[in-house]
């Protein structure tokens, strides 16, 4: 049946097939990476293809793989985003949309099963023996070597999947704040921000449409910035500044509208003598 399906598939839908399968297995090998040709030699073997065969499906070398990873996690987020209820406010939409983008778009990161306390030990351990150059503050003190089997269970599989999921947004900020991936780091952050800003309903055309999206980039790369160093439980004070900075944003925008609304020309005295 894999056969006959294959046969039917165009050349276009096998490499995007490839490509998906590739990006999948990327983040437990990115969280104790760095986007270089180790991290894709490693992911090819872990994907079973030969060497280099990555270069084929991405000819564009490493900016095309993270540029694909990243719309990978866009269409997570939407594909999560559906399985939600719909807010109402269109903040409140925003707000879901940041959450689940940053926090939970990187699927399966560690291939934990939930009731296997085996597998769970066992993806502790290897955190702990690759992170230990990691520089994430208290997250990481955790995953220092335990002194017994019963100290490796503290992280349950939500945790051991937030720690990787940090990992992974730390990965990227450091290829993101290279100088020369500037310009290609606010195209793909504005481009989540577009798709944060079509779910929420909008539909402005005029300079609407950059200058929301601008202000929420801001909120976007600020608030993976917390939540990388977020040490508080289930990272609800990522959740917080969400909220809290989507708010500022909201007030400071009220006041500036306030400030830019010119008076009524009638209501110049020095117009109205001349009318």
């Amino acid at each position: 049946m894999s056969r006959l399906k294959d046969a039917f598939m165009t050349i276009e839908e096998k490499y995007h097939s490839l490509k998906v399968q590739f990006v999948q297995t990327l983040p437990k090998l990115l969280a104790f990476n760095q986007w270089n040709n180790k991290l894709l030699a490693d992911t090819e073997e872990e994907c079973g293809f030969v060497k280099g065969y990555c270069h084929i499906i991405f000819p564009g070398g490493i900016r095309e793989i993270v540029d694909f990873f990243e719309n990978w996690q866009d269409q997570n987020m939407l594909d999560l985003l559906s399985q939600q209820e719909t807010p109402i406010k269109i903040r409140d939409k925003i707000d879901l949309a940041l959450r689940i983008r940053i926090k939970n778009c990187i699927a399966n990161p560690t291939n934990i099963t939930p009731n296997s306390q085996t597998s769970l030990r066992e993806a502790t351990l290897v955190a702990t023996k690759q992170s230990k150059k990691a520089t994430i503050n208290g997250l990481l003190r955790r995953l220092t070597p335990p002194r017994n089997d019963a100290s490796l269970l503290e992280l349950n599989t939500n945790q051991v999947s937030y720690i990787n999921s940090k990992l992974v947004h730390l990965r990227n900020r450091s290829y993101f704040t290279t100088p020369s991936n500037s310009i290609f780091a606010t195209k793909i952050a504005f481009r989540t921000c577009d798709l944060i800003w079509r779910y929420a309903g909008d539909k402005s055309i005029d300079y609407n449409y950059y200058t929301k999206r601008g202000l929420l980039l801001s909120v976007y790369i600020t608030s993976i910035l917390y939540y990388i160093q977020d040490e508080s439980e289930n990272n609800v004070d990522t959740d917080q500044y969400i909220t809290k900075s989507l708010s500022n944003i909201i007030t400071m925008t009220s006041k500036c509208k306030n400030m830019l609304k010119l008076p009524n020309p009638v209501d110049i005295p020095i117009i109205r003598l001349f009318s």
